[in-house]
């Protein structure tokens, strides 16, 4: 993996689950990293639903019909 889980250099390659990881695992704060999988699952779930929401709509079907 990029950066290792030091996230060098200057922790600038620290992605948000690697984060999630390293505060869970590494440095044992399990109530902060509930929180950031929270987030984690409401942003994906967010990003899923806008992505079902704008395919129905904006799917263009040769034949005319909108189903």
């Amino acid at each position: 993996m990029i950066g290792g889980t030091n996230g060098d250099p200057q922790a600038s390659l620290l992605f948000f689950p690697m984060v999630f990881y390293r505060e869970a695992f590494v440095f044992s704060r399990m109530g902060y990293a509930s929180v950031l999988a929270i987030v984690i699952f409401v942003v994906t779930m967010l990003a899923t639903g806008l992505l079902f929401y704008f395919g129905q709509r904006l799917v263009y079907y040769a034949s005319g019909e909108t189903s």
